[in-house]
């Protein structure tokens, strides 16, 4: 290999690193291992989604991981990444003897990519980033099974998949089919809305919002899922006080025709009404929190209404309001009028398309990756 002034300098920073640490005590885990590093360059919501996709397929898969890996503690065992000087990274690899390993993000790691591939160890890419690096701290790359980039790299003369940013969120909790079959019938030919998560203070908001929302659609459905079920004979109370007709779920009973207001009091069942209402109002976004994982509703489909008060979510509901896929409510009084004016199908349809849009983003690429690893896994690195 020809001389390379950017790998000598990448060398030398990581000889005068400091004095090596050493490996953490205790036995490497029994079984597969996958090593992970997550560079501190990149969302890794997308790449620990990833890992906790793969762990579920595979509880008997020990986790080794480095980098920005916080939320990953309860999965995997922490561990520092070797420095880049080949004594460090012969230890590293011997200590932990992993049957795959995953890097994710635009780091270049050429010294524990070479030894890697030299010990036919599969590597997978995610998030990387080639374009930015000279060539020889990224030639490695070519010799891994798979690289999902930001972009391609013509110098690396391999398959790069230049997809989409990993999907951040997981999917959508599921519903029992005979319920969503049952449900989806009664409610054929009602116009919908969905109160998620809706925490006590709101009672008489959403209840007002409903009764003003129905006054131009008559047969309009609230579907009103509490935060806690605790305070179901408070919302009862409040229901009796404005005379609006309802049947609560733990009762069993079904929706009538004349029902105003369906009480979601089960636990667990929010993508059940997600999949059945055209329209999710964030319960307690308009007060005080915690409300609903706005990705629910946005991946099946239903348009998103949301109060100012973010919480956890402010993120990606401030994406989706740049970008029209959701509805922000700024006062309490005008929660009816939004809701109102959403029942129209041709508007709606526009709101949710690109709320969908957002919350199914990455999945071609995350699903790639997932099977890359997959195929790494299977076939146990030689020892």
């Amino acid at each position: 290999m020809a001389f390379s002034l950017a790998l000598w300098r990448h060398r030398l920073a990581a000889r005068r690193g400091g004095a090596p640490r050493p490996e953490l005590d205790g036995a490497r885990p029994p079984g597969r291992l996958l090593r992970a590093h997550l560079s501190a360059d990149v969302q890794s919501d997308g790449t620990a989604r990833l890992l906790r996709d793969l762990v579920s397929a595979h509880p008997d898969l020990a986790v080794v991981v480095s980098g920005a890996a916080e939320d990953l503690t309860d999965i995997a065992l922490r561990v520092d990444l070797p420095r880049e000087t080949p004594r460090a990274v012969r230890a590293h690899l011997d200590r932990w003897a992993p049957d795959a390993m995953l890097f994710s993000g635009p780091d270049p790691h050429p010294v524990l990519w070479a030894q890697s591939l030299a010990r036919r160890i599969p590597l997978i890419a995610v998030e990387a980033d080639p374009a930015r690096h000279p060539l020889a701290l990224i030639r490695p790359l070519a010799g891994f099974d798979f690289v999902h980039a930001r972009g391609p790299d013509p110098r690396l003369q391999v398959p790069i998949h230049s997809l989409a940013r990993l999907a951040r969120t997981p999917p959508p909790p599921g519903a029992i089919d005979s319920d969503l079959e049952d449900m989806s019938a009664l409610l054929a030919s009602r116009p919908t809305w969905l109160a998620a998560m809706t925490p006590e203070d709101e009672f008489d908001l959403v209840l007002a919002a409903h009764a003003d929302a129905a006054k131009l659609s008559h047969r309009l459905l609230l579907i009103l899922e509490l935060s806690d079920p605790a305070a179901l004979p408070d919302l009862r109370a409040a229901l009796d006080r404005r005379g609006q007709q309802f049947v609560t779920r733990s009762d069993g009973d079904d929706p009538l025709p004349d029902t105003q207001v369906l009480v979601a009091d089960e636990p667990g069942e929010i993508g059940l009404w997600a999949r059945v209402a055209s329209l999710c109002y964030l319960g307690g976004s308009l007060t005080s929190g915690p409300i609903c994982d706005p990705m629910i509703p946005a991946s099946l489909g239903s348009v998103i209404v949301h109060g100012p008060k973010l919480g956890a979510h402010e993120r990606i509901l401030t994406t989706l309001d740049r970008t029209r896929g959701a509805r922000l409510v700024g006062r309490p009084e005008h929660l009816g009028t939004a809701i109102e004016s959403l029942l129209s199908p041709e508007r709606a349809a526009e709101i949710a398309h690109e709320a969908w849009d957002i919350a199914t983003r990455g999945a071609e690429a995350s699903n790639l990756a997932l099977q890359a690893l997959e195929d790494a896994l299977a076939r146990k690195a030689p020892g």
